[in-house]
């Protein structure tokens, strides 16, 4: 345990000295769940009602669900982009850590290749999805129905599916272990290679790698809690100087650049944040080859680069 803090500690430090990987960090950020607390500040969230308006409009007449397909056709075509910003941001996140020097090839063969063994980790945890949406519109309508009135409908609706919760958050987790390891190995050789050595490493010490990932997530988490509050606040005065007038008040446009200001800011704090977890999981997964993380620090780093 101590070893193991004590790679978080020198992963911290060096992700806090070395501030070019912020920005392929914030990018990563950004295509997982970065945007999410901007999101959550500006619009607000669907009531019972809106969601109930929502199930009937997917609910076509003829039978044939044209909404819902081309509503999963869209939210497939977000998931491919953002998933394709993480692999970007990994990517060139990974080579500036010196996880590989030098580098095999180019960042964008090195990008679709993160890309190709993430979609693979995360296959189990989408199959996951799907089971639990499956199951949320199976409960919703009738719990939606229920004259019980003592508790919220979303709570009642969890109720009913936990169990899918419970199993999409530790696929969530295995997930993540899994693309940690594949992701640093594909670098190096072909993604089937590096697959099956994700696998293998999984399986040779699974608690240490669900470990590592829920407390990275955690973290991550943590910080865009923090961020959705602080932008919820923000917000607050924005929103109510915009319901005073049309296009709001003389103020506005002040409080609108230092909403996005400070929200480039909270991005930019999530990539560092990002840098950090990332070379913790690099010295953890080197940990047998060396007792410290698997990147240079900045001091170490412009000392190399000195004739």
């Amino acid at each position: 345990m101590r070893a193991w803090i004590r790679r978080a500690a020198s992963s911290a430090r060096i992700a806090g000295e070395r501030s070019d990987l912020w920005v392929p960090g914030a990018l990563a950020s950004l295509g997982f769940l970065g945007w999410i607390p901007f999101v959550l500040a500006v619009v607000p969230l669907p009531d019972q009602g809106d969601l109930g308006f929502v199930a009937s409009q997917l609910n076509e007449p003829s039978g044939i669900p044209v909404r819902g397909l081309l509503l999963g056709v869209a939210v497939l075509v977000m998931v491919m982009v953002a998933t394709l910003l993480v692999a970007l941001g990994e990517a060139a996140l990974l080579r500036g850590l010196d996880a590989v020097q030098p580098p095999r090839g180019s960042l964008a063969r090195d990008a679709v290749n993160v890309w190709a063994v993430e979609l693979g980790g995360m296959l189990p945890f989408v199959v996951t999805l799907i089971l639990l949406a499956t199951a949320v519109a199976a409960a919703a309508p009738g719990e939606y129905q229920s004259p019980d009135a003592g508790s919220p409908f979303a709570m009642r609706v969890l109720a009913d599916v936990w169990p899918w919760v419970a199993l999409a958050i530790l696929s969530a987790l295995i997930g993540q272990a899994f693309g940690a390891v594949a992701t640093r190995r594909v670098l190096r050789e072909p993604i089937s290679g590096a697959l099956r050595g994700a696998a293998r490493e999984l399986v040779r010490r699974p608690a240490a790698l669900v470990v590592t990932a829920l407390a990275t997530l955690g973290l991550y988490l943590a910080m865009l809690a923090a961020s959705a509050l602080l932008l919820h606040l923000l917000w607050a005065p924005i929103a109510r100087s915009l319901s005073i007038a049309r296009l709001g008040t003389a103020a506005t446009p002040f409080l609108l650049v230092g909403f996005v200001a400070i929200w480039l800011c909270l991005l930019l704090a999530s990539g560092a944040l990002h840098a950090w977890t990332s070379g913790w999981w690099s010295a953890e997964l080197n940990r047998d080859a060396a007792d410290g993380p698997l990147v240079r620090s900045d001091h170490n780093r412009r000392a190399e680069e000195m004739p």
